[in-house]
């Protein structure tokens, strides 16, 4: 079965700040896509998944909890995390 086209719409958003329009206009560069391309992914991926009045935060870190439950091993003892962060530092 092949899948639906999506409907498409067209947004129009106004008093957009100048400041905010040119950082979009740099990620969109960045990512080398279009302004209304970054637009979109970033609004993508802000409702991706997401349940109703749920933070995407909120979202992000139920899935790390979720795949915390699946890590097996010993873990790391309150020493051990302690040498492991001097190590790092200067």
């Amino acid at each position: 079965m092949e899948p639906q086209p999506r409907e498409k719409v067209s947004l129009t958003i106004k008093g957009v700040p100048a400041r905010l329009r040119s950082r979009l206009a740099t990620r969109a560069a960045e990512s080398h896509r279009s302004l209304n391309g970054e637009i979109l992914h970033i609004l993508e991926a802000a409702v991706e998944d997401e349940e109703p009045g749920r933070l995407a935060s909120e979202s992000a870190l139920a899935r790390i909890r979720e795949l915390r439950t699946r890590i097996r091993g010993p873990g790391l003892s309150p020493e051990e995390v302690d040498a492991a962060i001097a190590l790092g530092r200067p």
